[in-house]
């Protein structure tokens, strides 16, 4: 697997394995299903009450965009 950042602010992801894409898509599809529902009043979304990582809405957005593609 591969990652290439593009001049365009982009990356692109080359190479992918079948098992690495079914990693990714696991856990990517299992954070958009089950964390990240509830807005905190400052704009951010946090992961759940176990705590892993926080997301601004644009974050929010994107995590939603990636798994409608995958």
């Amino acid at each position: 697997m591969k990652v290439d950042y593009t001049q365009a602010g982009t990356y692109t992801i080359t190479g992918i394995t079948p098992t690495q894409y079914n990693a990714l898509r696991s856990v990517l599809q299992s954070a958009d299903d089950r964390c990240f529902d509830v807005q905190n009043e400052d704009g951010s979304y946090y992961s759940n009450d176990d705590f892993v990582c926080m997301l601004n809405a644009e974050e929010r957005e994107a995590l939603a965009e990636v798994c409608k593609a995958l």
